[in-house]
């Protein structure tokens, strides 16, 4: 069993500057993340269509319909805007999966985390769970869930590139 997320490099100049802010090159950076979400973790309410996985996630911006926020979205909503797409898989037990998905489910419809994103030069407290930021999210679901140890920084230090960078050294496979 494992569980899933997808790391994408997208166009425009404030995913160039989240790549470039994370260390990352146009060659191995990314700027944006999503939990991938088996079809069996979709809910009706959730209005994915289409057979198959989705992807939830936060983002600053309405994308597919969708709010801001954290939401479900279909998994190709932004595939016209990316430049590039990894998938990786974490392995996990079953109850750490149910965990992961469970917790992620619970995130569903907080806002966006704009005072997080300036906490990269502040103090705010990452964990405080009233409003998430893409890679925030992921990396506290996996930290919930113990699929990596307590992180020594705090998420919101980290980006999109270092959370594919968290999850390589946790041995998640890249497909």
């Amino acid at each position: 069993m494992s569980v899933g997320a997808q790391f994408v490099l997208a166009r425009g100049l404030s995913s160039a500057m989240i790549q470039l802010a994370g260390g990352g090159t146009r060659a191995l950076g990314f700027s944006h993340c999503d939990l991938i979400l088996p079809p069996e973790w979709i809910k009706p309410g959730d209005g994915i269509t289409e057979p198959g996985p989705a992807l939830l996630g936060a983002r600053s911006d309405a994308i597919g319909g969708k709010p801001p926020g954290v939401q479900v979205r279909p998994w190709d909503y932004g595939k016209k805007t990316w430049i590039r797409q990894v998938v990786m898989e974490l392995e996990a037990t079953p109850e750490q999966a149910a965990s992961f998905y469970s917790y992620a489910r619970e995130q569903l419809y907080k806002p966006y985390d704009k005072l997080a994103i300036l906490a990269f030069f502040t103090d705010r407290d990452w964990r405080d769970e009233e409003a998430w930021f893409c890679d925030e999210l992921l990396l506290s679901c996996t930290e919930h869930t113990g699929l990596c140890p307590t992180l020594y920084l705090p998420a919101n230090k980290f980006n999109p590139t270092g959370a594919a960078c968290i999850w390589s050294a946790r041995g998640a496979k890249v497909s």
